[in-house]
């Protein structure tokens, strides 16, 4: 019996682990061939059990981090309902791990408020700010005033601007040109008149 209870909560955790992975709601419907794990199952107890791993899964990174440092990234964007969303992940020699989200929608965007968010995040586990030795964000003047309070509070970091971000701004600056501008819209015509022809 002991047994039949050990397989099934493994194939519950499989069952978990497609859905989370794959952002399917709990109470989906499913193939009716396999019972599968209630929606308090896959929500609930099989959900805590995927913490806790990536739990451990981050521990080991700690040990990592302690002997080559590791870099903070923040990466804000917005959904398609609205919502601001700023993501944090920390990089190092073994890969990236995301730390976590927040919803910053309805919050004023000013230094004070992204000072808080990042300080909270370094000081998020013990000794995480020891670790990290540079703070990866786009260079709006929010951020570079945060940072910048930061580096008062934690001195061995150091801001970096993020290159995609400088890219993409340096490519709309260009775009902004005269003779540029006007090949892009030639551009932007014939993607309108090819659209129109294929329909």
């Amino acid at each position: 019996m002991a047994n039949i209870k050990v397989r099934a909560m493994k194939m519950g955790r499989a069952i978990s682990k497609f859905f989370h992975y794959n952002q399917i709601p709990p109470n989906a419907e499913v193939v009716p061939i396999v019972k599968p794990p209630s929606t308090y199952g896959i929500g609930g107890k099989y959900r805590d059990m995927e913490v806790d791993d990536y739990w451990r899964y981050l521990e080991d990174q700690f040990k990592t981090w302690e002997e080559y440092g590791r870099t903070l990234m923040c990466d804000g964007w917005t959904s398609n309902n609205r919502w601001h969303i700023i993501n944090f992940m920390a990089n190092c020699v073994t890969g990236i791990v995301f730390i976590g989200s927040v919803d910053t929608s309805g919050h004023r965007m000013d230094a004070q408020y992204f000072y808080s968010l990042i300080d909270d995040t370094l000081c998020m586990v013990k000794n995480w700010h020891k670790y990290v030795v540079a703070i990866v964000t786009n260079n709006a003047a929010n951020f570079k005033a945060a940072t910048k309070k930061l580096r008062e509070k934690h001195k061995s970091i150091i801001w970096v601007l993020c290159a995609a971000h400088c890219i993409d701004l340096a490519l709309e600056d260009i775009g902004k040109l005269d003779d540029i501008r006007d090949t892009i819209d030639e551009g932007k015509m014939v993607t309108f008149l090819n659209i129109i022809i294929k329909s």
